[in-house]
């Protein structure tokens, strides 16, 4: 599969083998990626409707990236501290 050019606003995620082709494609749009309060560019992130996963308690990524939940806002918060596995922002 060859790449394909699109306008600025779709992000394109994909994964290229060392032959050049190209699996597991995936796109964001930016003004999704831009409503998440965080820009967090990681398709992962992102329901398949674009909505991201910033209020969802199960998204457990969050808390390896280093946020934490807060059961009164419901939603994922920014930690000051650094994450277990030493990685920082």
């Amino acid at each position: 599969m060859k790449l394909e050019h699109f306008p600025m606003e779709d992000i394109q995620f994909s994964t290229m083998s060392s032959d050049g082709t190209v699996s597991n494609i995936r796109y964001l749009k930016q003004t999704d990626m831009l409503k998440c309060p965080y820009c967090i560019i990681m398709p992962t992130h992102y329901r398949p409707d674009g909505t991201c996963k910033c209020n969802d308690p199960d998204h457990k990524e969050m808390a390896e990236w280093g946020y934490v939940w807060n059961p009164t806002l419901k939603t994922w918060e920014h930690s000051d501290e650094e994450p277990e596995d030493g990685m920082a922002d």
